[in-house]
């Protein structure tokens, strides 16, 4: 009887027992597959909608100082003699950097230094002459002055009396105590006294005349001669002048030596380059190279992603810059070799087409390391350097992921 229980209890329900119980069609997993799903379309249609995808124009450049780099060139024809720098020196404007060798200025200063110095001789030796002839006149002057007052005093002493005399007597003649005859003697006399008094005045006179004329005579000497030493003082400062500027090559900026082009013992034409030198007192820029069909499609606020050379983009990210100009024309060679420094460069640079120039502004970060804006935290901590060469992508346009997928859609539908 046990039996046939455990037999009833064994069989499966009827179907009509089993239309109360719900009936399980999806799973809760299935569930929370479809809506992750429905998420993630959700999310990509949205993105698809309001999300951006940039298209960009890649060029290569390099960091270089806002004042560029200047080249150093020599100012005339001549020997180096002396390098004073080398690559890698700290330079300030107006520092000799050459010193060269030119033997026709050095030769026309010598001529020069050697006439001053003739004239010089010949000034002096004859200061001398009419210093020794002026006092020699002016002792035997001396004499002839002194005789000549001696005779003024004497004679004047004696007309005084002879005056006085004839004055006295003049009564008597009147009188008749005294002969005419005596007096009219006194008077001839004393005519004489005059005239010798008036001829020592005379010759006091004259002689005092001829010694300022011969000292006038010594100062026109002196004078002319001062003239023709300041002459050729001009002229020997004037030669010693185009021979510093010929031989000592000079900077005009200061900033830091990046190249020497010479060697001590090469002999340089005028206009040959000698050095480069990179101003340091300008915030660094991007100078950057584009293909010239490109290029175009390029302007002035664009966004500019920089990356330089001695980093990975995928692990240090990029500099964020901003395009300041862009070039209407396509660069030429001398010109980038100008703005570069370096003419193998711009022609290696150049081999593969026209390239059109655009500089960009870095933004700056004061935090990191280089002071320039990074798009990653690791970025922050690299040290730049001009010169170094980058890889450059300008944003030239952002456009909606769906407007991409649209005409394509268009297609193949109508297809």
């Amino acid at each position: 009887m046990n039996d046939g229980a455990s037999q009833r209890e064994a069989q499966p329900p009827k179907a009509l027992e089993l239309l109360d119980e719900l009936l399980e069609v999806v799973s809760p997993r299935a569930w929370l597959a479809l809506a992750a799903a429905c998420l993630i379309c959700a999310a990509a249609l949205a993105w698809a909608v309001i999300g951006s995808v940039p298209t960009s124009v890649t060029g290569t450049g390099l960091l270089v100082r806002t004042g560029g780099v200047h080249e150093v060139i020599a100012t005339g024809a001549g020997r180096v003699t002396r390098l004073l720098v080398k690559a890698g020196d700290e330079v300030t404007a107006g520092q000799t950097l050459v010193i060269m060798e030119r033997q026709d200025l050095l030769q026309l200063v010598e001529d020069r230094r050697d006439r001053y110095a003739d004239l010089q001789r010949e000034a002096d030796t004859r200061a001398v002459l009419l210093d020794k002839e002026l006092q020699a006149t002016r002792h035997a002057r001396d004499r002839d002055i002194a005789a000549a007052r001696t005779e003024a005093v004497s004679a004047a002493k004696r007309l005084e009396w002879m005056t006085s005399r004839v004055e006295a007597l003049r009564p008597l003649v009147e009188r008749g105590l005294v002969t005419s005859g005596s007096i009219a003697d006194l008077e001839h006399e004393r005519d004489e006294l005059r005239l010798a008094l008036e001829r020592a005045n005379a010759t006091i006179e004259r002689t005092q005349a001829e010694e300022l004329e011969l000292e006038g005579a010594r100062r026109r000497v002196v004078e002319r001669d001062r003239v023709e030493l300041d002459d050729a003082a001009r002229d020997l400062a004037e030669a010693e002048q185009r021979l510093r500027e010929a031989t000592e090559v000079r900077t005009a900026v200061a900033g830091r030596v990046i190249e020497v082009t010479t060697d001590i013992g090469r002999v340089l034409a005028e206009g040959t380059k000698v050095l480069a030198v990179e101003s340091t007192s300008e915030a660094l820029e991007a100078v950057v190279f584009v293909a010239a069909v490109e290029g175009k499609r390029v302007a002035p606020g664009m966004e500019l992603q920089l990356t330089p050379s001695t980093v990975t983009r995928e692990e240090y990210g990029f500099i964020r810059c901003r395009v300041l100009t862009v070039s209407p024309y396509p660069v030429t060679t001398q010109g980038m070799a100008a703005l570069l420094g370096n003419p193998s460069l711009a022609e290696a640079l150049l081999a593969h087409g026209p390239l059109i120039t655009v500089t960009a502004d870095p933004l700056p970060d004061p935090s990191a390391r280089s002071g320039l804006r990074w798009s990653s935290a690791k970025g922050r901590t690299v040290q730049l350097s001009t010169g170094t060469m980058c890889v450059a992508e300008i944003v030239v346009e952002r456009r909606a992921p769906i407007q991409l997928v649209a005409p394509a859609l268009r297609r193949l539908l109508g297809a």
